[in-house]
């Protein structure tokens, strides 16, 4: 090449950064002039596109313009985890496009690369790794208790308690933390009890029993040793009293208590009655309370008494009887009729007793009753006595159809009548007519005569004195009542100077003056003998007055 000149020049900003130089062939360019800096690019003078600098020799023909580039520079990303480069990439500011390299794996963590900007110079990207959170699930009887969590930098957990199962024991299932999650089930060992019977000083009187939550259902204790009649030996407690624990029973003989309730017949306990209770000691000293009353014509009671207590529970019964009464026929003295049988009753029976007829004394003029009716009959027991006593007739005197008046009499006692005075009838006279007693009834009319009419005498200066018109004719027994022969006194009867001898005859014999209802009879006592054998009769239909006797209860 031959000698040049070279111009300098700044391709991008178009103007001269300095003077030209001139380079003989075979010479190095010598100082080029410094172009202006460029951030992130890198600067070179060119000459024909090709790079020059202070030691380039010139190898050029005729003048040449240097020319000053700027190239974008290339920097490297280099991305490294755990200290291990895994790949590089280039980039520049105009071009800033690189591949990006998957974060290696690292167990028990996830992975990813570091934050970062690609804005000139080289980068080094590092993977940051951070500890997966595992879960730890603690389950007993398929029911979760609680979880934690850990990582493989930290597999310090604290564990939940295993859930109480009655009747076990519980634990965790051993298990390793590495990586993931884990669940922990609860082992349940099934724990064994055991009952140890006793007696009062602590000594072992039985062999013991063990069980389990699943035997205790079954656990049956053995027979308590005898305490004696009245007395209960046995354990302090039963398998229903047992608990998931080891026990102690203690044998203990107790005194028995007894009740007695008192009911009814539904069985239902009687208000009012309380419990009785007694044991062994006290058996003795029982006394039932009174029944209640059972109402009239009943008598109430216990179907038991304290002498039939056994060493038991004892329900006595209430029971109401109703009670029978017993009517008996007797005579005067007392004794029972013959051939009449006692009659029996009760409450519900009283309205329907009849009485047997009363036997005929067989003596005209005479009747027998019983002292009492039926309706007078109490619920007690009853003696009804027959009493003899003469039938009481009825006279009764008739005027015209009318009754005048009447009057009694007996078969024993027939003087003492008062006829009452015949009634007056103008022309007539009157009287009774004649009449005879003798038993029965009877009506006695009046009869009435017609006064015969005197003719009048002419010339007469007064009337003439007729007999009897001055004053009444006397009748017998109207101007004064006619003496009758023992009206004074009763009429000595054989015998009645003293009365036969008949239990009872002491009380008032029926007065037969006694007025009663017109047309019925009057009855009159045997006041009268009728001698030994009439006394006799009247015992044999036992004549007398009634004589009740009560019950004794």
């Amino acid at each position: 090449g031959g000698n040049g000149t070279v111009y300098i020049d700044e391709i991008y900003v178009r103007e001269k950064l300095g003077d030209p130089i001139t380079v003989n062939a075979g010479e190095t360019i010598g100082t080029l002039p410094e172009p202006p800096e460029k951030e992130f690019y890198v600067g070179a003078w060119t000459i024909d596109g090709e790079v020059i600098n202070s030691d380039t020799v010139w190898a050029y023909d005729g003048n040449k313009a240097a020319k000053f580039a700027y190239t974008a520079i290339e920097y490297t990303v280099s991305f490294v985890a755990d200290d291990t480069t895994v790949s590089t990439a280039t980039y520049t500011v105009e071009n800033t496009e690189i591949e990006v390299p998957a974060v290696p794996e690292k167990e028990g963590y996830t992975g990813a690369w570091e934050a970062y900007e690609l804005n000139g110079g080289d980068k080094t990207i590092k993977a940051v790794y951070t500890a997966i959170e595992y879960t730890v699930s603690f389950v007993a009887d398929g029911e979760t208790v609680g979880t934690v969590t850990y990582t493989v930098e930290n597999k310090e957990i604290i564990e939940p308690d295993v859930p109480e199962k009655a009747g076990y024991t519980g634990t965790w299932k051993a298990y390793e933390l590495t990586t993931g999650d884990v669940t922990v089930e609860a082992n349940y060992a099934i724990n064994t009890y055991t009952v140890t019977f006793v007696n009062k000083m602590g000594n072992a009187i039985a062999d013991p029993i063990t069980f389990t939550v699943e035997t205790i259902s079954d656990v049956v204790f053995p027979e308590a040793p005898d305490a004696g009649e009245g007395w209960t030996g046995g354990w302090d407690k039963s398998p229903a009293d047992l608990k998931l624990e080891d026990t102690t029973v203690n044998y203990v003989a107790m005194m028995n208590v007894y009740t007695i309730t008192f009911v009814n017949r539904a069985g239902m306990a009687l208000e009012g009655y309380d419990p009785i209770t007694f044991t062994v000691d006290t058996i003795g000293d029982v006394v039932f309370p009174e029944a209640p009353d059972a109402g009239e014509g009943w008598t109430g009671g216990w179907d038991k008494s304290p002498a039939d207590l056994k060493l038991e529970d004892t329900t006595v019964n209430y029971v109401a009887m109703m009670n029978v009464y017993t009517i008996t026929f007797v005579n005067r003295a007392g004794m029972a009729l013959e051939g009449y049988d006692p009659i029996t009753f009760t409450v519900e029976t009283i309205g329907d007793v009849v009485f047997p007829e009363a036997p005929d004394p067989e003596m005209e003029g005479w009747e027998a009753a019983w002292a009492i009716t039926p309706a007078d009959l109490t619920l007690e027991d009853t003696q009804v006595t027959l009493i003899v006593f003469m039938t009481e007739y009825t006279i009764t005197f008739m005027a015209d159809g009318e009754v005048v008046g009447t009057a009694t009499y007996y078969v024993e006692d027939k003087d003492n009548i008062v006829e009452p005075a015949v009634p007056e009838k103008e022309g007539y006279t009157g009287a009774w007519e004649a009449y005879e007693l003798t038993t029965g009834d009877i009506i006695v009319n009046a009869v009435y005569t017609e006064i015969p009419v005197e003719p009048e005498v002419p010339g007469e200066s007064e009337e003439p004195e007729v007999p009897g018109e001055s004053e009444e004719p006397e009748v017998p027994g109207e101007s004064e009542e006619p003496e009758v022969p023992g009206d004074s006194e009763e009429p000595e009867v054989p015998g009645d100077s003293e009365e036969p001898v008949v239990p009872g005859d002491s009380e008032e014999p029926v007065d037969p003056s006694e007025p009663e209802e017109e047309g019925k009879k009057k009855k009159k006592g045997c006041g009268s003998s009728l001698g030994l054998g009439m006394a006799g009769a009247l015992t044999a239909v036992g004549a007398a007055l009634v004589i009740k006797k009560r019950k004794e209860d």
